[in-house]
């Protein structure tokens, strides 16, 4: 049987260094497809007629890639959707549209003119793409609603816990090198030689991994002051998707033996690809 990753890329979750590892992997049977009208406009067709007239595919990606309600019969899809934690990420979604050029998205234009609280507060407003608010929930929720407005957001939320729950599982950013060891276990028996080993991509601040994910909300907390509150209740399905995201990767670690000696191996194969880069 034809197996196939479909990798829903989403913005700023890190889906460039994903991405780089599977065309890395594949290759030529990688496709990065960046027809994003015609995904959204044919949905699921388009996205079956892709996969059936490329049968030598292995594994796309795409920004808009909709959710397939009935897979063709003959051919294993292994979706992936990865989360990020919602609060953390706007920081990351600012930087890079501060830095977007040409600045013809609204979004970049308004980065541009805009302090990084001023940016959020334009942000929150409901008549503005919902890109900080339950973003992962509304994408997960099967793309339905392109506007604004919170109205739906439950809903989305709800289908979202459905879509995670038929995963392998949900890569977290924040967990990012534990979430490929999960997946290179998982895929192994249908692609032998996975290997998921990356170089950072599309990388606008290093990591400084010492910080807690306290300390980050803390500092996030100090930068945005009253404006906080605002930004977590705008993303209450979203950190309830992302708990249940985390609570699905642990469960998943459990399930893997000599755990952290793949770890381990996992990290010594990036450092070497670091060094050849």
């Amino acid at each position: 049987m034809r197996s196939l990753i479909l990798h829903s890329h989403l913005f700023k979750n890190a889906g460039s260094t994903f991405d780089w590892s599977l065309r890395r992997c594949f290759e030529d049977n990688f496709l990065d497809h960046r027809d994003d009208e015609g995904m959204r406009e044919g949905g699921n067709e388009f996205l079956k007629s892709l996969i059936l007239k490329n049968p030598k595919l292995m594994a796309i990606s795409s920004h808009v890639m909709p959710l397939i309600h009935s897979y063709p019969t003959e051919i294993k899809i292994i979706p992936i959707y990865f989360l990020r934690h919602p609060l953390l990420r706007v920081r990351s979604v600012y930087e890079f549209e501060l830095r977007q050029l040409p600045a013809i998205t609204p979004g970049a234009i308004e980065a541009k003119n805009r302090s990084f609280r001023e940016y959020i507060a334009w942000r929150l407003d409901e008549k503005v793409g919902a890109i900080i608010r339950n973003y992962h929930s509304r994408y997960l929720g099967g793309l339905r609603r392109r506007g604004p407005s919170a109205k739906g957001d439950k809903e989305d939320f709800e289908t979202a816990l459905q879509t995670l729950s038929q995963t392998t599982i949900a890569p977290i950013v924040e967990h990012y090198d534990s979430s490929m060891i999960i997946l290179e276990e998982a895929l192994k028996p249908l692609f032998n030689s996975i290997d998921l080993s990356y170089v950072p991509q599309n990388v606008l601040q290093k990591e400084d991994k010492e910080i807690t994910l306290d300390e980050k909300l803390l500092e996030l907390k100090h930068d945005l002051g009253e404006l906080y509150d605002d930004l977590v209740a705008v993303n209450r399905f979203d950190l309830l998707l992302y708990e249940a995201g985390i609570k699905l990767l642990y469960s998943q670690k459990e399930k893997i033996p000599q755990f952290e000696n793949k770890l381990c191996d996992f990290n010594h194969r990036c450092e070497c690809l670091k060094k050849e880069g």
